[in-house]
């Protein structure tokens, strides 16, 4: 995985290489606590992923940890753990609610 920076000329390896050669781009945004998770700690990245990536890899490589139970949005619906992303999805995070 690789995070381009906000000017969008910089790329920086934060993980490992694709493993099958074949990379995508998407549009991350971790919101609340989560944003701490990104490589810059910012709420919103650009990341270059391999076309292999599901939801469940994604988090893993991010150490969200499972606990936090987090929802994923791709292009405005709900993710399973399985789904694959697609050049240029956009990937919401965010944190159940919960109340007392």
């Amino acid at each position: 995985m690789f995070l381009i920076s906000d000017k969008g000329n910089d790329v920086n390896d934060f993980s490992n290489n694709s493993k099958t050669g074949e990379t995508i781009l998407i549009t991350v945004r971790l919101l609340a606590n989560l944003s701490a998770y990104t490589p810059t700690g910012k709420e919103y990245v650009k990341l270059i992923v391999d076309r292999q990536e599901t939801v469940a890899s994604f988090l893993d490589r991010f150490g969200i940890p499972s606990v936090l139970r987090p929802i994923v949005v791709v292009n405005g619906r709900p993710a399973k753990p399985m789904t694959r992303f697609s050049d240029g999805d956009s990937v919401l995070v965010y944190e159940p609610v919960t109340g007392g």
